[in-house]
């Protein structure tokens, strides 16, 4: 299995010509390995990165790829009502654009959530998930990233 310290040159080599849209590539696809190896603090720090860069260079549909990212991590940590809010904000941006999410990545998703939604229970999932659907872009990556957008 690859690890973390074999995926970093491209994106050591990304930041150093300046092109951002590699590093925050690499940077969502570093979470992801990540968070595969459950070093979840890790891969909520990088996906964190990634997304902020995302909604920088204005790329909608990443920025659902950035959400669905912290939604997993959120997940893993039992932080289940903010996952819920963050997928469901994914998923309605990826309506709008109509841009489905490609199964593999699915399943990462909902991997990651399944026991958060379990633990916050059916009712409690719903009410969260429909108060994500309804925030816009700029609330979602506001409540993903805190105050440092």
């Amino acid at each position: 299995m690859a690890t973390i310290h074999d995926r970093r040159q491209p994106l050591s080599l990304a930041r150093e010509v300046g092109d951002r849209d590699i590093v925050a590539s690499c940077l969502s696809n570093l979470s992801s390995v990540a968070l595969r190896q459950r070093d979840i603090p890790r891969a909520d720090a990088l996906q964190r990165e990634a997304l902020a860069l995302y909604w920088e260079l204005g790329d909608p549909r990443r920025c659902a790829v950035g959400l669905e990212g912290l939604a997993s991590t959120a997940g893993a940590t039992g932080q289940g009502e903010r996952a819920a809010r963050l997928l469901a904000a994914a998923t309605a941006l990826r309506e709008e654009l109509g841009a489905p999410q490609p199964a593999n990545e699915r399943t990462d998703s909902e991997q990651a959530v399944a026991a958060a939604r379990v633990a916050l229970g059916a009712e409690a999932w719903a009410k969260a998930f429909a108060a994500g659907r309804v925030l816009s872009l700029e609330a979602a990556i506001t409540e993903a990233l805190g105050d440092s957008i």
